[in-house]
């Protein structure tokens, strides 16, 4: 692996406060996919879809492969 390049004080301050926010771009991003899974989710239940959204046949202990059924 490469050595980083060494930066001066300036630009290792620049490279910090994109680190920062990078980070709290990805941490709003999150947050904002968990409501809308949640509110995705509550409609579902709401509509009396199964349990908040989850498939049948993922909890059913079967697989299909190659259009066989094949159980767990």
């Amino acid at each position: 692996m490469r050595a980083r390049p060494n930066l001066t004080p300036e630009n290792q301050a620049d490279r910090a406060g994109r680190d920062a926010r990078l980070a709290a771009a990805l941490r709003d991003n999150l947050r904002r996919r968990k409501e809308q899974a949640r509110a995705q989710a509550a409609s579902r239940q709401a509509r009396g879809g199964a349990e908040a959204g989850l498939s049948g046949t993922a909890l059913s202990g079967k697989s299909r492969c190659r259009g066989e059924d094949i159980a767990d």
